[in-house]
């Protein structure tokens, strides 16, 4: 089967009292009819038996933790590199600070269910950690309170209240140093370095993607398609349209498709065959496994209308932008118009020009009208759209 399903999808859905329930159906139909492969985004994940022990060790205190562990660390180097060259990107301990904030909002990561914060208390005690003077400063503290107290003791010193009430803030002061180091030297412990990126890059290996002939492995080629088409469509490009490039990035939502699909498919190769036999463990294990198919299928009906969102988005826009290019042809004719209307004068023929002219710009107004319209059904199937759970990478990059 041609890519007639892309050429078509406005047609599909022209006329249909319930966009939603249409597309739906059409997209189930297409799961089970052949469509012209296309290749699907490249997913990717860490191989642990290739990282040294150390790492990987800190990586399960990271999630024993509920701190987010990245699930690949493909082109780390370069996205680390605007502070660096990018063959060294990574190979100093120190990250700046530009540099951990640009990994953890371009790498996809697992999610963050530690409630830990990162205030700005927090991060002057890290520096200050790091530098090793929080560690000068709770010695010297220290030195100073059991000073104080020698003194007042066995020395000179009287115990007013006055320097009693100067031992207990040191005191407290010492006490406060003590958790603050303890807490940096944790921090510290579980945060990832330079190394430890440039070690994750270089055991991140590329991931297959669901099984083929699996109705998951079709949605993925109808997501990564459609997502093509979006992107080819001039109209996308306008600035009509700048405001859904940044809410929408086609090519990502893509990927998170077909990285859902990808574990939907694992699961349902997890479950293996059904199990045979007449006994009671095998009538269980029946049971069981007949539940397990049933979550996934329903798993698998919410891709679907998560795809079915995208299929409706990619039709409207393929409408769009039929009007769009005629609105742009429509605007060259006026251009030319205006030109040649100095020679037709010329030659006694503004009447004609003029008709010709209103009858232009009649059309422009029509299409600028159809366009605005079409715009706004555009940016209700994008609401609809983020509406949809995209599944468990949500925060991919």
């Amino acid at each position: 089967m041609a890519r007639d399903w892309l050429t078509d999808a406005q047609a599909a859905l022209t006329g249909a009292d319930d966009r939603v329930t249409a597309s739906e159906t059409r997209i189930n139909e297409l799961l089970a009819a052949p469509i012209d492969p296309v290749p699907l985004p490249q997913q990717s994940t860490i191989d642990r038996t290739r990282l040294p022990k150390a790492l990987a060790a800190k990586l399960v205190r990271r999630e024993a933790q509920g701190l987010p562990v990245p699930r690949h660390a493909h082109n780390a180097s370069a996205i680390a590199a605007p502070d660096s060259s990018t063959s060294d990107a990574l190979t100093g301990s120190a990250l700046t600070r530009r540099q951990r904030d640009a990994l953890r909002a371009q790498l996809p990561h697992t999610e963050d269910t530690s409630g830990r914060t990162d205030s700005m208390l927090d991060r002057f005690v890290d520096a200050f950690h790091a530098s090793g003077r929080l560690a000068t400063l709770r010695n010297l503290l220290a030195v100073v309170a059991v000073g104080l107290a020698a003194a007042m003791l066995f020395g000179p010193l009287e115990p007013s209240p006055s320097t009693i009430a100067a031992i207990a803030a040191l005191a407290w002061a010492l006490l406060f140093a003590a958790v603050a180091e303890e807490r940096a030297e944790n921090r510290a412990d579980l945060a990832l370095s330079g190394p430890d990126y440039w070690a994750l890059e270089h055991a991140t290996v590329a991931e297959p993607g669901p099984e083929p002939g699996t109705p998951e492995h079709q949605l993925a080629q109808i997501a990564a398609a459609l997502a093509a088409q979006i992107t080819a469509c001039p109209a996308w490009a306008s600035d009509d349209l700048s405001v859904h490039r940044i809410q929408l990035d086609p090519d990502a939502e893509a990927a998170q498709i077909t990285a859902h699909a990808t574990e939907i498919s694992r699961a349902r190769d997890a479950l293996g065959p059904t199990p045979d036999g007449d006994g009671d463990a095998a009538l269980r294990a029946r049971i069981q496994r007949a539940g397990n198919e049933q979550i996934l299928d329903t798993v698998t009906a919410s891709l679907t209308r998560r795809v079915a969102a995208l299929y409706r988005y990619a039709a409207e826009l393929s409408a769009l932008n039929t009007d769009y290019l005629a609105l742009q042809a429509v605007e060259r004719s006026l251009t030319a118009s205006s030109h040649l209307g100095n020679l037709v004068r010329q030659t006694g023929g503004d009447e004609l020009t003029v008709r010709h002219l209103d009858r232009l710009t009649a059309d422009a107004r029509d299409l600028h009208a159809a366009i605005t319209t079409r715009l706004q059904i555009l940016t209700g199937d994008l609401t609809a759209l983020h509406e949809l759970p995209a599944g468990p990478d949500d925060n991919h990059a």
